[in-house]
């Protein structure tokens, strides 16, 4: 998580923030920076876009899955595990 307290925005803090954590990753090898955000950010959302950043996915969020009867059948996998034909 990312957050720069609402008084202190506009001072470059996030900026500064994000540049650094991209340098990060950058120093690791990584190829590719994906963000997630709530969708009703609008200002998180400006802030990407200044920073660079595209919108690349549109999400779906099921919170509480405990509570629901068919959770049973709830189950999150890595399709990088899958077989290449199943991938």
């Amino acid at each position: 998580d990312f957050v720069v307290e609402e008084k202190q925005r506009g001072q470059g803090l996030g900026t500064r923030l994000l540049g650094y954590l991209i340098d990060q990753a950058k120093s690791v090898g990584t190829t590719q920076v994906i963000l997630q955000c709530d969708l009703t950010n609008t200002q998180a959302h400006r802030f990407f876009f200044r920073h660079g950043f595209t919108v690349s996915s549109f999400g779906f969020c099921l919170r509480n899955p405990i509570l629901l009867p068919s959770n049973e059948r709830l189950c999150a996998i890595d399709i990088t595990d899958l077989p290449a034909e199943e991938n």
